[in-house]
């Protein structure tokens, strides 16, 4: 008969029953869903502990000469060997605990051992002496573009890389890593050098830089890293680069453009064009090379114009008639100008100065911002509406496969079931083609505005 009865607020998944040793006492165990373990005394619970997972069987037994262990195993086949709680000690174990005599002198011994850990490891060690140094031969003209296919057709830029190496030791395990900002990419990014001897002629490694013609460049400049080893340690060489303009953009006949335009002003006299952008008029009209405009054309078929002022005060235009088209030339107008004004000596009003006084065309830049979230927006409907009729066009084909299946003579033509596939609401291979086409234009469209 039932004696007691009580209701468990968890999932019990097995329970078992043992004897107190020494007593007729019976206790229960319970585990549950959760890997808890409950032990029960009647209706008291005496005991809760957590396994690492769900129990399917519990057992409470005695091994060796200690009784009462918990013995579990778990749905992934793991056994588990429990010990709740602690044995009380017997009566006299504890005793009162010896005072121990602290030795003050060894604790100050062990406390400036350890500062003087501490300072050494701060210390700033002096750099060793030599090492890689490294020197960029930037071309000013591309190479010629190759007959082949694919990336062979894009202008390219061999940059000559000079590693020279000064220090005592050998450098090993030379490895360089090359980069730059997209449209622009290398040929192989990864070079792995061999050892470099000091007193060796320095190691020349042509770097092959190329532009997607697809997309708009943002930089032009290039970073170049050498890690290796000199006697045991670890180290690291860097250089900067900057690459051409020619490499991303073709000198035209001077254009009138009308649309966006930026004015930049100088405290020196309006510098010639033909000067200051040699490397671009050397195919340019003759009114370029006089220096009143020069107008570039980007690989992505954008144009960019900038126009020197007459007045004594040099004050120079630029003109796209893109937005994002404005921001690369002027911030190459900018570098070339502060380049030759730190060139200059002697000059009575300070040194060379810069400056923008007109608004900021924030109304432009948001309208940009807002054309790349279309253009994405655009992206994940096409995306969308492409696996929906990707999904249609695989239901049908299942379904004419079932239905040539149940054919007992296999058909001469597939008319019937060619319309099938070009009926407007049962998603057609012509659909799906259409719509993979529009969701690669939407990713183009999202590329050149990321680059805006």
């Amino acid at each position: 008969s039932i004696r007691n009865q009580k209701r468990l607020d968890y999932s019990a998944c097995c329970a078992a029953a043992h004897s107190v040793d020494g007593s007729s006492q019976q206790r229960l165990v319970v585990g549950g869903r959760t890997g808890a373990v409950m032990v029960y005394s009647d209706m008291e619970l005496l005991w809760a502990a957590r396994l690492p997972g769900p129990p399917a069987t519990l057992g409470v037994h005695r091994f060796g000469q200690q009784p009462g262990l918990l013995l579990s195993l778990l749905y992934d086949g793991t056994t588990t060997l429990s010990y709740l709680g602690t044995t009380p000690p017997p009566p006299g174990a504890v005793g009162a605990a010896e005072s121990k005599q602290l030795n003050y002198e060894a604790m100050d011994a062990e406390h400036r051992r350890l500062l003087g850990i501490i300072r050494e490891a701060s210390t700033t060690r002096p750099e060793p002496a030599g090492g890689i140094s490294l020197r960029a031969e930037v071309p000013l003209r591309c190479d010629e573009r190759g007959s082949g296919e694919g990336a062979e057709e894009l202008p390219a830029l061999t940059v000559r890389l000079m590693a020279a190496h000064s220090g005592v030791a050998p450098a090993d395990d030379v490895s360089m890593v090359a980069s730059c900002a997209p449209p622009l990419f290398l040929a192989a990014d990864h070079i792995v050098l061999p050892p470099l001897i000091a007193g060796d002629p320095p190691a020349a490694v042509p770097l092959v830089f190329r532009a997607r013609p697809d997309e708009l460049p943002v930089d032009l400049s290039a970073t170049v890293v050498v890690n290796y080893s000199a006697g045991g340690e670890l180290r690291c060489a860097s250089c900067e680069l900057r690459l051409p303009l020619r490499l991303v953009a073709d000198p035209v006949e001077p254009l009138k453009t009308s649309g966006f335009r930026l004015t930049i002003e100088t405290n020196r006299p309006p510098l010639p064009l033909g000067g200051l952008f040699e490397d671009m008029v050397v195919d340019a009209a003759s009114a370029a090379a006089e220096g009143a405009a020069l107008s570039i054309v980007y690989g992505c078929g954008l144009d960019a114009t900038v126009l020197a002022s007459k007045k004594e005060r040099g004050r120079y235009r630029v003109c796209s008639s893109r937005f994002e088209g404005l921001w690369l030339l002027t911030d190459e107008l900018v570098r070339r100008l502060r380049a030759h004004g730190e060139g200059e000596a002697g000059a009575s009003d300070g040194g060379f100065a810069v400056w923008y006084e007109d608004s900021l065309p924030l109304r432009e830049y948001f309208e940009a911002i807002d054309d790349h979230l279309a253009s994405r927006r655009a992206l994940v409907d096409a995306k969308a509406e492409l696996e929906q009729r990707a999904r249609q066009l695989r239901a049908v084909e299942k379904r004419l496969l079932v239905q040539l299946k149940r054919l007992p003579i296999p058909p001469l033509h597939l008319g019937s079931e060619e319309a099938l596939f070009t009926h407007p609401r049962c998603g057609s291979r012509t659909g799906c083609l259409h719509r993979s086409q529009a969701s690669r234009r939407c990713s183009r469209a999202v590329t050149t505005s990321s680059s805006s």
